[in-house]
């Protein structure tokens, strides 16, 4: 009778224990979701194993943890991280670079600002390492500078005798400054780069086909009328289980066809979306663009 009322008892407090467990895991999961929204973090980066690395050292260290403050995160912890990365790349350089040696990878983009930005990255079995980056203020169609500034970058961070492959995009700005390169290197292969091969296939298939330019067309309409309202986003979101469509870059056509693929993804979830009466009691939706809208998601043909 002892011995079963013992039993009894450790029963009754395993499942008071893990009552209060799953108590304090819901309020650390609200915690941490409070944390996202109050500071607009996108929610992907909960799958960072950064993140998660950084959860599971605060468990490990236990109760009474206290987070460093800002002004010791910007200073001292800046530096050890400073110190940690640079460790990290004379580790890539010592092991890859000279042998078997690497590849230079040098691009061109735009910020937000619409400022002329390009890049230069060392890429070896052991890793990518981003060299240096400069504003090119409007020079970034000059050969000359181009040439002038993937030499710089490698004399200073790699040396010549390291580089075995330079890649870079097929403009005809980058065709020009192999011929330079190639003048001064003559021992490295100088190679288009793959990615923007297809980018630019892509760019071709939507421009020339017809039928698949206007369905781009009328998936950048739902994609814009549908991010442009938030009433309308909030719909969407509660539809699809907060997925999100694919939005396309100005500059990248392959966006285009991951735009495509998403709402090919959603496809069930809009259909559903547009004919229900969240949808309808929207004033949005019932104006011309939204209606346009509905019958695109409808539109079989689409």
């Amino acid at each position: 009778m002892e011995k079963q009322d013992h039993q009894t008892k450790g029963v009754y407090q395993s499942s008071i224990s893990s009552l209060i467990w799953k108590k304090e895991k819901q309020t650390a999961d609200l915690a941490i979701g409070r944390f996202f929204i109050a500071n607009n973090i996108a929610f992907n980066v909960a799958r960072s194993p950064e993140f998660i690395n950084a959860i599971g050292a605060v468990a490990n260290h236990g109760p009474g943890y206290k987070p460093p403050s800002s002004e010791t995160i910007r200073t001292k912890l800046l530096c050890n991280l400073k110190e940690e990365a640079t460790e990290y790349i004379n580790v890539i350089k010592k092991n890859s670079w000279i042998e078997p040696g690497c590849t230079i990878m040098s691009d061109s983009w735009k910020d937000q600002r619409n400022r002329n930005h390009i890049n230069l990255l060392a890429s070896s079995i052991k890793g990518i390492v981003f060299l240096c980056s400069e504003t090119t203020e409007g020079k970034v169609k000059d050969p000359k500078y181009l040439a002038n500034f993937i030499l710089r970058g490698i004399d200073e961070h790699v040396r010549r005798e390291n580089v075995m492959q330079i890649i870079s995009n097929n403009a005809s700005n980058y065709i020009a400054t192999r011929y330079i390169l190639e003048a001064q290197m003559p021992h490295v292969f100088k190679t288009n780069c793959s990615a923007h091969c297809l980018d630019l296939i892509l760019e071709d298939i939507d421009r020339e086909i017809l039928n698949v330019r206007d369905t781009t067309h009328k998936a950048r309409d739902i994609k814009n009328f549908i991010y442009k309202s938030t009433h309308v986003l909030d719909c969407m979101r509660s539809f699809t289980g907060r997925k999100e469509l694919k939005r396309p870059a100005s500059t990248q056509f392959a966006t285009n066809f991951l735009m495509l693929e998403s709402i090919i993804n959603l496809e069930q979830s809009l259909r559903f979306m547009v004919a229900s009466n969240e949808w309808c009691a929207l004033s949005h939706t019932r104006t011309l663009e939204g209606r346009e809208v509905s019958y695109i998601i409808h539109d079989t043909l689409f």
